[in-house]
């Protein structure tokens, strides 16, 4: 673990740069824990490279020493507190310290993390006022992208309130889409982190469920040997009386489940036949209620009665 200050100066050794990629997503992190800080009505005061903090890709902003409770949001910290390099205007004017200052501040580590060096720099303290409070807005390299630099100026505005605020500068559309990209890598990262953690912690709890029955063995054998052959003996059969009630219990249970599935084969065929009985009655039912065909019938289908039926007709 280190400080971006202590990143920063190896990249500026080795001659290198930050990408933009990688930029984007610590300014990311960064705009929300401010978001975070001010809607709890805190202010950091002190923002700056050496107190935040990297951890495998992840930023922790540090150090609030000097950090304030604003107990109403219309109220400004007055006391004069901070690094000179990352002092906003209004502060090095006298005109108190709000949630815009801290914006200010993050501003100032955004042109740090491009361009190695302070967004505003001097001989002396004086100087470095000067700029700060009249200079010109300084710009981004042309290695960056306008977006990310337009982002910068908005937080660099000199005055307050024409600076973004965190949930303003989450909101625009640079951003938002950057923390698209964000989402998904740390959905990959977190998952990839909990497989891992979780592969570990079934290694520990393997070693320690081994461990455990290791001392368990040892321990019983330290105690049998020194029991007298009397207990031994007594030993040896309750462990046969429960064996042998486990395995009755275990015979038990099958046969519970064998009559179970018995009953409901039973259950089922008498089912089965009470259903067939209902339908031949059904069926017996409707012949019973037809009714005898009538001379009259036999005549309008055009067909002649049989021989005992002319008989009967007559009688």
């Amino acid at each position: 673990d280190r400080d971006l200050d202590c990143h920063l100066e190896e990249v500026r050794e080795a001659g290198q740069s930050l990408p933009e990629t990688q930029v984007t997503d610590w300014l990311i992190q960064l705009l929300l824990g401010l978001h975070y800080m001010h809607n709890m009505r805190i202010l950091h005061r002190d923002l700056k490279a050496k107190n935040i903090f990297l951890k495998r890709n992840i930023v922790k902003i540090g150090d609030f020493g000097v950090s304030c409770l604003l107990m109403r949001s219309c109220d400004l910290a007055t006391t004069f507190t901070g690094t000179p390099y990352y002092m906003s205007p209004e502060v090095l004017n006298h005109h108190g310290y709000d949630s815009k200052s801290d914006i200010w501040a993050l501003g100032c580590i955004l042109y740090e993390m491009c361009c190695l060096s302070h967004a505003f720099e001097g001989h002396n303290f004086l100087s470095v006022v000067m700029k700060i409070v009249e200079g010109e807005t300084p710009r981004l390299t042309a290695s960056y992208s306008l977006e990310l630099n337009t982002l910068m100026q908005r937080m660099l505005e000199k005055t307050p309130s024409s600076r973004l605020s965190a949930a303003e500068a989450l909101k625009t559309k640079f951003i938002e889409d950057s923390m698209q990209i964000l989402k998904h890598k740390f959905c990959s990262l977190t998952l990839r982190d909990k497989t891992s953690a979780g592969e570990r912690d079934a290694a520990q709890i393997l070693k320690a469920v081994q461990r455990k029955v290791h001392l368990q063995t040892l321990r019983e054998k330290s105690e049998l040997d020194r029991m007298t052959p009397r207990e031994r003996m007594r030993l040896r059969k309750l462990q046969a009386a429960d064996d042998k009630a486990r395995r009755l219990r275990r015979l038990a249970e099958e046969k519970y489940q064998e009559n179970h599935f018995r009953m409901q084969e039973l259950r089922s065929l008498h089912l089965e036949k009470v259903s067939l009985d209902v339908l031949n009655e059904s069926a017996g039912d409707a012949v019973h209620q037809t009714a005898p065909i009538t001379a009259e019938d036999y005549r309008l289908l055009g067909c002649s009665q049989p021989m005992g039926r002319q008989q009967q007709d007559k009688m």
